[in-house]
């Protein structure tokens, strides 16, 4: 690193090429956006490959003897039709993957055994977009969540299934302050009611981070518990109703203190859902796989 320069704000407009209803289109057959992914395992069933590293090794040549160089004519076709000064658009293989799912645009899981030339010994799993890369995600769930995908990635439905329902016992019995999801928090004058205490339109969040202040300021333990600032970082949770704050969710700086008595009105259950069942159920939907074991007319004689 040089030198770094603030531009301050660039009024420029970025063009992004779509089709209608959908940010994705195929050109001959592949799969285009920001990157082309394509799906190789007719190849590989053809060729009669079984050897993990023969796959790799198998796949590593198609895309360099077959792939590459229809995107290098490509590039350099795009480059002679808008007669520019310089040929400056490069693409090249990225990853190999075993399995991998897409949720949406930029929202995926791959299991990876080769990246840009670099092979695993093992294969290592990528997830892009999804609640295990993001910070608003309690890290316990961010750890359960990459275990789960990755039972996902190498194994069966029933094995997903049997892991969920392990973390789920686990997780019930855990503390407030490890379940509860962090966030920062803005906004709290803008959304203050004196009356309602917050107004209509307020996040979740806010929603959580005011009613803990006015919890405090009711049981007058304030010299204790500092109250939630503008860009405090927070933790919220899911709180059964009724209970003795009237909202469904409360938001703590550090520990639940114990005069609010929300220790046995935790929602584990929706707390549960929300942070891990609803990535993991979106990510399974698209295998046609399920969160939980089900019942079919087949199992019934079985």
């Amino acid at each position: 690193m040089v030198k770094i320069e603030d531009l301050g704000i660039q009024e420029i407009e970025v063009y992004d090429i779509e089709t209608e209803e959908t940010n994705m289109f195929f050109g001959n057959d592949i799969l285009v956006h920001n990157s082309c992914y394509v799906c190789l395992e007719d190849v590989v069933k053809k060729l009669g490959l079984t050897d993990h590293t023969k796959i790799t090794n198998t796949l590593d040549k198609f895309a360099k003897d077959h792939i590459q160089p229809v995107i290098n004519k490509a590039m350099d076709d795009l480059f002679k039709e808008m007669n520019a000064y310089e040929q400056n658009l490069f693409m090249k293989r990225e990853a190999i993957a075993t399995r991998a799912v897409w949720r949406a645009k930029k929202q995926y899981v791959m299991d990876v055994v080769d990246n840009e030339g670099v092979r695993f010994a093992e294969p290592l799993l990528k997830a892009t977009g999804i609640e295990v890369v993001r910070s608003s995600t309690p890290a316990v769930v961010r750890t359960a969540l990459k275990e789960a995908l990755t039972i996902m990635m190498r194994k069966d439905e029933d094995s997903v299934i049997n892991y969920i329902d392990d973390f789920r016992t686990k997780f019930n019995k855990m503390r407030f302050d490890e379940i509860a999801s962090p966030r920062g928090v803005n906004n709290l004058a803008k959304y203050t009611d004196a009356r309602t205490v917050y107004s209509k339109g307020c996040p979740m969040h806010v929603r959580a981070a005011l009613m803990y202040n006015v919890m405090i300021k009711k049981f007058n333990i304030e010299d204790r518990y500092p109250p939630i600032t503008e860009g405090s970082k927070i933790r919220f949770c899911y709180i059964k109703m009724p209970n003795p704050t009237g909202e469904n969710i409360i938001a703590v700086v550090n520990g639940l203190p114990a005069e609010f008595g929300l220790d046995k009105y935790i929602d584990y259950e929706t707390q549960f859902t929300k942070s891990f069942i609803d990535p993991m159920e979106s990510l399974l939907t698209a295998m046609g796989w399920h969160t939980e074991h089900r019942s079919t007319l087949e199992s019934f004689f079985d």
